[in-house]
């Protein structure tokens, strides 16, 4: 086999298609999705019950935005670990 057939060209849909990126992509789009619904909800509900200034409303809104990456992060660290273990778990078994 050689260097061309090993290094065939992929499309981004192709890769998220893969069975083995499902859980992934649904991951990410799912954190995506919340990184847009949550920031703007919550700073239209703040101006609109006139809570906070917009300013400060805004303030709000990024520090949400950091809170959902924060929790992604967290999110694909634990699951990266338990890969770890779960790779260490069979090679002691083998």
């Amino acid at each position: 086999m050689n260097r061309s057939e090993c290094r065939q060209k992929l499309t981004l849909s192709q890769i998220l298609a893969d069975p083995k990126n499902k859980d992934v992509s649904s991951k990410f789009f799912n954190f995506a999705f919340l990184m847009f619904l949550i920031p703007i909800g919550v700073l239209i509900l703040v101006i609109q019950l006139d809570i906070l200034s917009v300013q400060n409303a805004g303030i709000l809104a990024v520090l949400l935005v950091n809170v959902i990456m924060g929790i992604y992060a967290l999110t694909a660290y634990r699951e990266e670990v338990s890969d770890w273990k779960g790779g260490l778990s069979e090679g002691k078994q083998n």
